[in-house]
């Protein structure tokens, strides 16, 4: 009826609400988003940046709040947030208590005078029995 006294289309009027920056209702889906998107960025500062969506489901799980892994995801992603990937460290060489010293056979000279006189490798980084 508004629209026909202003003498506007109907689709006029819709696209001049939606460019507006007008707050969702709370019980619209973008509201939703908008709370949880608040609710996700709180609990990943609390964490020190820390937890990925995983844990931030869960976390949002324990809290009551009925919601997918995917939404989170898509909200994190909106965000441009992520967790952080913990590095694992594997100590390679493991020394023998009861082994010996290793004589030095290169004398640590590095460049021999001739090529090919002294061949030297390491193979520290092959798994063995």
């Amino acid at each position: 009826m508004m629209c026909r006294l202003l003498q506007i289309e109907r689709s006029g009027y819709y696209a001049w609400r939606r460019d507006c920056d007008l707050e969702p209702a709370p019980e619209s889906r973008a509201g939703r988003r908008v709370v949880l998107a608040d609710r996700i960025h709180s609990l990943w500062e609390q964490s020190r940046r820390v937890h990925g969506a995983r844990r931030i489901h869960a976390d949002l799980l324990s809290d009551g709040q009925m919601v997918s892994l995917w939404l989170v995801r898509s909200i994190m992603a909106e965000l441009k947030i992520c967790g952080l990937q913990p590095r694992v460290t594997r100590r390679t060489t493991v020394a023998s208590p009861e082994a010996g010293s290793r004589e030095d056979l290169v004398r640590r000279q590095f460049c021999p005078p001739v090529p090919t006189t002294m061949l030297v490798g390491d193979i520290t980084y092959l798994k063995t029995g």
